[in-house]
């Protein structure tokens, strides 16, 4: 008896390997309309689908859903938020080099399509690689052109940040794609063989994920340069402040003329929020800046605080930190932060 039970069990085991084993990759499909659609297959003939919006460069949206293969056809509806409905349902058709997608018959007359009826022809990896190289790269010629008109455009009391904005990029875009998954940086399979001059950065420029995870983030980046300070921002040093990119400032007035000053970052990727707040003394001058110290009583030495020095530029604060490090994991504090209109009840 004992014997059965343990052949069974290593059958069941070997039946479930082989089950995931047979499982299709993720297939790829796009069409004229820069519509991009990622068909991922799970267990019990269950599908995960992903269609990706092109606009301009450097702007894209998501829409994602859920549903069942039957036979040739699979159904599927947008995947709901807590309490929405389910809206639309959808057929697809089709096979390796297209796909087919139409609304489901007999819906509700106020039924709409959400963006995906259509034809859809396979992606290569190839081809994949190429329309992703050069959606970065369009995303990235945008950018640079903007970065050129900023100082010319700006009001002369924020010169200074479209400058630093300027000269932050390349490293702050670094930072950015390092936060990304792992499935844009080197695969561990598609590691250089020993001996070969073959760099990491090499490897993940070879796969699709990577260019769109820097198209993202350049447009991201168009998204912050290119706005605006709110018509009711006030201007001075009391209010919030934001990076465009999870990192905000908080700066309140004390009584004995100082600023209480909160850091925070929450950057993608990150496990928690670190943050540190202080007092800050104000320099006055043509560029106003404040020195603050975090006091940590658990740093013993004191040239191990952590230091921020903040210039207040127009609307914006311009922040440089030191000792950070130990707070932020990998995320960080310094950049250029745009103050944000007072909050409304």
């Amino acid at each position: 008896m004992v014997r059965k039970l343990f052949l069974l069990g290593i059958y069941l085991t070997i039946s479930l390997v082989k089950v995931e084993a047979v499982l299709p990759p993720p297939a790829y499909f796009y069409d004229e309309a820069s519509r991009y659609l990622t068909l991922t297959y799970l267990d019990f003939n269950k599908v995960r689908i992903e269609v990706r919006n092109v606009g301009a460069p450097g702007e894209s949206s998501k829409w994602n859903a859920d549903g069942e293969k039957k036979d040739k056809e699979i159904l599927f509806s947008r995947t709901p938020g807590e309490g929405e409905a389910r809206g639309t349902f959808y057929i697809a058709t089709g096979g390796e080099s297209h796909l087919s997608i139409k609304l489901k018959p007999k819906q509700d007359k106020e039924i709409r399509d959400e963006g995906l009826v259509g034809k859809y022809v396979h992606l290569t990896d190839a081809k994949r690689l190429q329309l992703a190289k050069k959606e970065a790269e369009a995303a990235d010629k945008r950018l640079q052109e903007l970065l050129k008109t900023l100082p010319k455009k700006w009001p002369s009391a924020d010169k200074t940040a479209a400058l630093e904005i300027k000269l932050r990029w390349p490293s702050l875009k670094e930072r950015l794609v390092g936060l990304a998954p792992a499935t844009t940086k080197a695969e561990p399979a598609a590691k250089p063989l020993i001996g070969s001059s073959q760099k990491p950065e090499d490897v993940a420029e070879k796969q699709p994920e990577h260019w769109l995870t820097l198209a993202g983030v350049i447009g991201a980046e168009i998204g912050f340069a290119s706005g605006a300070p709110d018509p009711k921002v006030q201007d001075g040093w009391v209010g919030d402040f934001t990076d465009g990119f999870g990192g905000s400032i908080n700066v309140q007035q004390v009584k004995d003329g100082t600023l209480r000053v909160t850091l925070v970052s929450t950057r993608s990727g990150d496990e928690s929020t670190a943050q540190i707040n202080g007092n800050a003394v104000i320099k006055p001058g043509t560029e106003p800046s404040a020195l603050f110290t975090d006091n940590n009583p658990e740093i013993k030495e004191a040239s191990d605080h952590a230091r921020a020095k903040l210039r207040l530029v127009g609307h914006y604060l311009i922040m440089d930190t030191e000792k950070t490090a130990r707070y932020t994991a990998r995320g960080w504090f310094e950049g250029v932060y745009r103050k944000q209109p007072p909050a409304t009840e």
